[in-house]
């Protein structure tokens, strides 16, 4: 038995070499460019690779369009979106389409450089042998002479070789960094592996990774009609659409169970193929994988799944079909597809199930009734309605609300209502109307709450910040109703700071003249000791009676708000009769 290097190294001496058709083929998946020196009347192409001298006196109209077709430019990056005007041209030896590029215009072609990645497939040696390969093309490149090289073949390095067999699969890959000579690491599977949800759990035989992954990471695929002459000539995964990155799975998954796939595949399936290849999913509820008879292999009759398959998504429908077909849901092929219509994901297909449970109905009545609404709701020109998920959600809306409401669901006539449009307007309203009292009476609770805490710090900002003398008062607002009164007699928008006020996020004070002390002057902002803002009539935009000049507040009061802050910052020290003590003045004296 040979050891994991010494089969890497066999696998890869023994792997078919590309053919000069597989060469062309992969060479034709590249950008194609027409080259020129009108000058001299010299055309290379890259598509069919001719390098061309125009006879001055040809008549090949094509050649001589080519020749004096406009240079296309690229764009500056990949990040490039500025607006271009599109040059489209033709090879006039192959038809291809073709990017006209002039010698003189085309700098030295480095941003030319094209990548791309190709598996190439082969039935050799009894088996289907698939050799992964990173092609480039640089167009940089000069001879002896130093004539650019431009109708070269892409340059191929191998990465990886497989080899596929009934019940086998073996894979001999390397890094894209190392070089041609460095050994492959070798893995081989002889079953599937255990389904995790990821196809990383199911196969360990996969494509290898490469750099450029902003290039992608899909491959061209060359050789599809080898399929059709080996052991998988059956299964028909030629018609299977699936990320490249995924087909190395895909002829894994067919070393294994190959007349599970050619089933799959005659009976419209196949994206039961693409869960278990590309996410490691079995839908073990559909299908037995590993049964040994093909009658066993379904959960259902070929009949039956030859009428899923005519549903936009047959394995749900087969799923919902399945697994209560046996339940007192009663569950037809017809009824399925109808909720596999109208739900979108497990999560309301889940809803829809747990409803008919929670109804005590079967599938047919609840499905037979929704279609007759539907019908109705798409007449009478209901918008989002007329669908069978939009006639579905109505419903659901009218038995939540209809629920909350207390109504007697075990009533028919409330279960299934004759008019459902008019029963769910009606409904949902009463129901709207009951939440909207639930939340003003909870708002109002809310606040009288907060007006109860208030009043208990209420007490603390009056030791702290009240504050008068012989003209001026300043003092904390009493309610919340206060400050919003404030801002519409000032014009400001001192209300909205209500809440925050009392909730202690900010702290409101009021400054009004004790001979007026129920008219508002001028409101105060304040964070601890110091003022935030204070603003009077319309923030000083406008003049007023108490500032016809439009003065700024914080200069007009400062024979107020200066010793006021003052005493703050000095504790805020009261005499026995609750009076701001404030510092007594020194009298100067005379000298004598």
């Amino acid at each position: 038995m040979q050891d994991g290097k010494e089969r890497a190294a066999a696998l890869e001496r023994l792997a078919p070499k590309p053919t000069a058709r597989e060469m062309e083929e992969v060479n034709g998946r590249f950008r194609h460019f027409l080259f020129k020196r009108p000058g001299k009347g010299e055309i290379w192409t890259t598509c069919c690779r001719r390098h061309t001298f125009v006879r001055a006196d040809t008549d090949n109209a094509d050649e001589l369009r080519a020749l004096h077709a406009p240079h296309t430019p690229e764009p500056r990056n990949s990040w490039d979106c500025s607006p271009t005007t599109h040059r489209r041209s033709r090879c006039p030896y192959c038809g291809a389409e073709v990017t006209v590029k002039e010698l003189r215009y085309s700098g030295g072609r480095a941003n030319l450089w094209s990548f791309r990645r190709a598996v190439l497939l082969r039935q050799w040696r009894g088996a289907l042998w698939a050799t992964a390969w990173t092609c480039e093309k640089n167009y940089s490149r000069v001879g002896i002479n130093g004539e650019p090289i431009l109708t070269a073949l892409p340059e191929m390095k191998l990465l990886g070789v497989y080899r596929f067999a009934p019940g086998v699969a073996e894979q001999a890959t390397r890094p894209w960094w190392c070089s041609g000579g460095t050994p492959m690491s070798y893995h081989r599977q002889t079953a599937p592996g255990k389904s995790s949800g990821r196809k990383g759990g199911m196969w360990q035989i996969h494509s290898p990774y490469t750099y450029c992954a902003e290039l992608g990471s899909g491959y061209d695929v060359v050789g599809l009609p080898e399929l059709d002459k080996g052991c998988m000539r059956w299964c028909g995964i030629g018609r299977i659409h699936l990320p490249s990155d995924d087909f190395i799975e895909l002829l894994t998954a067919c070393c294994f169970y190959p007349r599970q796939i050619e089933m799959l595949m005659k009976l419209g399936l196949e994206d039961a193929v693409k869960d278990l290849v590309g996410r490691g999913v079995r839908n073990a509820d559909i299908i037995k994988w590993d049964a040994d008879k093909p009658r066993d292999f379904m959960k259902c009759t070929p009949k039956e799944a030859m009428a899923a398959r005519s549903t936009t998504e047959p394995l749900r429908v087969l799923r919902l079909y399945i697994r209560h077909r046996d339940t007192a849901l009663k569950m037809t092929m017809e009824n399925a597809a109808w909720l596999a219509e109208a739900t979108l994901g497990r999560g309301e297909e889940n809803y829809a199930v747990g409803l008919l449970k929670r109804l005590g109905v079967t599938a047919e009545k609840l499905t037979v009734y929704l279609e007759k609404s539907r019908i109705e709701l798409q007449e009478g020109g209901r918008p989002g309605s007329g669908t069978r998920r939009g006639v579905l959600q109505l419903y659901k809306d009218y038995l939540d609300a209809a629920e909350h409401c207390g109504m007697d669901m075990e009533n028919p006539l409330i279960l299934m209502p004759r008019d459902l449009v008019e029963k769910h307007d009606r409904v949902t309203a009463a129901w709207s109307a009951i939440q909207r009292q639930r939340r003003e009476a909870k708002a109002a609770a809310a606040q009288k709450a907060a007006e109860e805490a208030y009043r208990k710090r209420l007490h603390g900002l009056t030791e702290k910040y009240l504050f008068w003398t012989e003209d001026f008062l300043i003092r904390a607002p009493v309610s919340a109703d206060e400050i919003v009164e404030e801002g519409k007699a000032l014009k400001h928008c001192v209300g909205g700071y209500a809440d925050r006020h009392l909730k202690g996020a900010t702290t409101i004070l009021f400054l009004r003249r004790r001979d007026r002390p129920h008219t508002p002057l001028a409101t105060i902002e304040m964070n601890a000791n110091n003022i935030v803002q204070v603003h009077g009539y319309r923030n000083e935009l406008e003049g007023c009676a108490d500032n016809p000049d439009r003065e700024s507040a914080r200069k007009l009061y400062a024979p107020v708000l200066d010793p006021w802050l003052k005493w703050l910052r000095d504790g805020s020290k009261r005499d026995k009769n609750g009076r701001p003590r404030l510092p007594k003045k020194r009298t100067r004296r005379n000298a004598a």
